[in-house]
């Protein structure tokens, strides 16, 4: 298998995520920041393995997704945790059913579904995009309405919800498009577009790190 199967437009924006939260987040004086360079070193190990089960071995590769999702739901739940707090806290116990819930859904997919462990548990990664999404809205619904001044241009918080309302809400609804439709040309263009909020979102998080380490700079 040559090494270049291992960059795709997903890998290397996701390294280059995880480089700049290494180098930005290290110090961060919030515990919740440095744990970003964790949950992504498990994101870029995932994608980097499930290449290599596609390419190097020529073996399904939707099951290390679905243990994927026992990080990303609990670490994109303590980030807005920690955001929403600062608004509602309240918020703590509704992310905490919401986690709940996943869970719940999570292994009654699995264990009901034919394929078991093997595919990728789709029901719960739309639910999870979909609270997910309704969290950002949330989150910017309280933004809007609190009267403390934030300069949106270098909002840490801002820029890493940004990050998240576009891959989750965008890239479900290019998932619902593509199964809808039986065309290949279209599904080949879904394909192009959700690479390009994967982009988007990495790029957006990266520059929020950034802002993070220009913050702890100056207090």
């Amino acid at each position: 298998m040559l090494l270049s199967e291992f960059f795709t437009t997903n890998t290397v924006v996701e390294l280059v995520c995880f480089s700049t939260a290494v180098l930005c987040l290290s110090r961060d004086k919030e515990p919740v920041w440095r744990y970003q360079r964790v949950y992504l070193l498990i994101v870029c190990l995932t994608e980097l393995f499930a290449r290599y089960l596609k390419k190097g071995l020529h073996l399904p590769n939707q099951w290390p997704y679905n243990i994927m999702l026992l990080f990303e739901a609990p670490f994109i739940s303590l980030m807005f945790a920690h955001l929403l707090d600062r608004y509602n806290k309240k918020s703590r116990f509704w992310l905490s059913v919401g986690l709940l819930v996943l869970a719940a859904v999570y292994a009654i997919d699995l264990f009901t579904s034919e394929y078991g462990f093997a595919r990728m548990s789709d029901i719960t990664d739309n639910l999870m995009s979909a609270l997910f999404s309704a969290y950002a809205f949330y989150y910017f619904y309280l933004l809007l309405k609190d009267d403390a001044y934030v300069d949106l241009r270098f909002s840490a918080e801002f820029w890493w919800v940004i990050g998240v309302l576009v891959f989750y809400f965008g890239t479900t609804g290019v998932d619902l498009y593509r199964d809808s439709s039986a065309e290949l040309g279209k599904r080949h263009l879904s394909s192009y577009i959700k690479d390009a909020f994967i982009v988007i979102c990495y790029s957006c998080w990266s520059y929020s790190f950034i802002c993070r380490k220009r913050l702890n700079r100056s207090t």
